[in-house]
């Protein structure tokens, strides 16, 4: 048999699917592993050997590939030829199974110039990062007092910091407090001081960026680390019978993606606030367990050990395609996770019911909307379908090629609502549409624009999905064709809101039943989920997360 790694049959495809949790579990040993290597190292801590991050490393992707090869030849499969879209991949498969035919468009050329270029970016940021730099802000925190810092993003060039990460949850507090707060954006695109003067000034909140901490050489010593750090030797681990010394080779090389170098330039910021006594009392990170979250923990252990740090995870996702948001005992232990973890949502506590840090619920700080947001009873003329997309380009190609598909195929009355990533760029997107016939429609702006439009909502792995459930809107669980954005059905959900469909015919039929459905009985289960999925604001639950 051909084996198309790229292009799975339906069996394949399914058997891949099968075997995910397994090969998880098996990833995230196979990390804890590698950590042990040098747990005093932050450059090895945080680079993408260990991050588990399915945004910036392929190694799980691969590692299923590997595995569902394991379990074809050893059910008595005859593979003949094998089809990769890597040259790592290439080799790891041919060391093994020599006799195989495998190729594939690969190319560590081009792979190879994509991280000069990456390097080339990170100097250009980093110019700019420290040209923006301010002596007035940091002279400001150095006389601020005792300081709760807050950590957050701007990923986009704007005017004035908007807060979609913490709901604006810090007017909830008393004036003493709120005066001691600062928020720290790590400030994504390319910098001017201008820029970064004009957004301090048009902001309510105290605002400050590490880059009026950091010092020229700090980006030039984490500019060195980029890909350049100490490193086990790759070829003594396995996995199934493969030696990993290519594969894992391969990551350490993409160590110079974004995260890596803003990791290590925090700790080298947190170590210079130390330097000139600035007076931490308590860091709440918005923790997603990236590289950057995790040189949090450590330069906080190491600068300001007597400082509370409560990481706040404010956001749900599905560990089955996130297995990183799920810290493990092993990076607590190293200092590189949060002892006090503050999760927005019940539904999260099963995942950590075995970490050894101290677990609080907090507010679902972004999604209060969802109390005051009622659907309507009504069905609506024409049917209308919410497709929220994650930050990465298979989700989003995997469903619009699916979703013209659908469109070209069916007579049915539909709307088709998609709904980007804040932080993608989605001007592809709206191109797109226009060859569409009016039947797409990219939205954009506050969620109950549009998510109350909604008469299902394609799965996804974003908090939209879970709103939409909390609401009594319908999940359609459409499997992609290489099974790479597994949803599982949710335990708690009930099946009159979660229906999983394989492919177009099947997707038709779940349309169909939706539209027989009662939306009194949808509602009811939502209503159900509501304070499963996310926590209302108490007052007492915000003053435990800033104090």
């Amino acid at each position: 048999m051909i084996l198309n790694l790229n292009e799975l049959t339906l069996e394949q495809s399914k058997l891949k699917a099968k075997l995910k949790k397994n090969v998880i579990a098996d990833y995230n040993a196979l990390t804890e592993q590698l950590i042990d290597y040098n747990r005093d190292s932050l450059e090895w801590l945080v680079c993408n050997v260990n991050s588990r991050s399915t945004v910036f490393s392929s190694m799980l992707a691969e590692l299923e590939s590997l595995r569902l090869i394991s379990e074809l030849i050893s059910s008595g499969e005859i593979i003949e030829e094998i089809i990769v879209d890597n040259d790592e991949l290439r080799k790891t498969i041919s060391n093994l199974y020599p006799k195989i035919n495998v190729h594939g468009k690969t190319s560590s050329l081009k792979n190879n110039i994509r991280l000069w270029k990456n390097n080339i970016r990170y100097g250009i940021w980093s110019l700019c990062s420290w040209l923006s730099g301010s002596k007035e802000r940091r002279n400001k925190v150095c006389r601020g007092g005792r300081l709760t810092i807050i950590d957050t993003f701007i990923a986009k060039k704007v005017d004035a910091y908007w807060d979609r990460y913490y709901g604006n949850s810090v007017d909830k507090l008393i004036d003493a407090q709120k005066k001691q707060i600062y928020f720290m954006p790590l400030y994504l695109p390319f910098a001017s001081k201008k820029q970064l003067d004009i957004i301090v000034a048009n902001s309510k909140e105290n605002l400050f960026f590490m880059s009026d901490f950091l010092l020229f050489k700090d980006y030039l010593y984490a500019w060195r680390y980029m890909g350049r750090f100490e490193k086990p030797d790759f070829a003594s681990y396995t996995y199934q019978g493969f030696s990993l010394q290519w594969l894992l080779g391969k990551a350490y090389k993409e160590s110079n993606q974004s995260y890596f170098y803003y990791a290590i330039l925090m700790e080298r910021a947190i170590m210079r606030m130390k330097e000139l006594d600035v007076d931490i009392c308590l860091f709440v990170d918005w923790f997603e367990n990236q590289s950057y979250d995790k040189s949090v923990y450590y330069a906080m252990h190491q600068y300001y050990p007597e400082a509370k740090v409560h990481g706040y995870m404010g956001f749900i996702a599905d560990s089955t395609i996130f297995p990183h948001i799920i810290a493990s005992n092993k990076e607590l232990f190293c200092h590189i996770a949060p002892k006090d973890i503050y999760l927005c949502s019940s539904y999260l506590l099963k995942f950590y019911q075995n970490y050894n840090g101290y677990k609080h619920i907090a507010p679902a700080l972004r999604n209060q909307e969802i109390y005051s947001s009622h659907r309507s009873t009504k069905p609506h003329d024409k049917f209308t379908l919410l497709v929220p997309f994650a930050l990465d380009n298979y989700d989003m190609e995997y469903k619009y090629e699916l979703l013209t598909d659908f469109i070209k195929s069916s007579n049915a009355n539909i709307n088709i609502l998609l709904k980007p990533h804040p932080d993608a760029n989605s001007s592809w997107m709206v191109s797109c549409t226009n060859k569409a016939g009016g039947k797409l429609e990219v939205v954009k702006g506050n969620v109950n624009s549009f998510l109350l439009k909604a008469d299902a909502i394609l799965a996804a792995n974003t908090s939209v999905m879970f709103e939409a459930l909390s609401l009594g809107i319908p999940v359609i669980n459409l499997k992609d064709p290489l099974s790479i954005i597994l949803f599982d059905k949710i335990e708690e959900v009930n099946e009159v809101l979660w229906y999983t469909a394989n492919n177009l015919a099947e997707l038709s039929d779940a349309i169909v039943r939706i539209l027989n459905l009662n939306i009194e009985d949808a509602m009811t289960e939502g209503y159900r989920l509501r304070n499963y999925f996310f926590t209302k604001l108490e007052p007492q639950l915000i003053f435990q997360l800033f104090n």
